[in-house]
This record gives C-alpha cells, structure tokens and sequence, in this order.
C-alpha cells in the first residue's frame, strides 16, 4: 500500500511537473519589454 503511494506521488508530480513552462532565454525577443513610444525632442532653432 505504501509502496503504490509512493509510485502514484511520483506519477503525479512527474506528470504536472510537464505542465511549468520553461523560463525565458535571455536575449529573446519574443519575452523582450515592450517601451512605451516616447516622442522625439523636436530640434531647437538656435539660428546655426
């Protein structure tokens, strides 16, 4: 009895273990931050 319980634990962590997504590469595009657009500072006429 204690032997299934110990097989069906383990069954069952490896099955949802399946289920966690791997964590982001680094550098990836596809997980990159998404920046707001900002405006541009418009040029100063300084008379140059």
């Amino acid at each position: 009895m204690n032997r299934l319980m110990i097989v069906s634990l383990l069954g069952i962590a490896t099955a949802l273990g399946g289920c966690v997504n791997p964590p982001p590469k680094p550098n990836d595009p596809y997980y990159a931050p998404v920046l707001p657009r900002t405006p541009l500072p418009a040029a100063q006429n300084n008379g140059a």
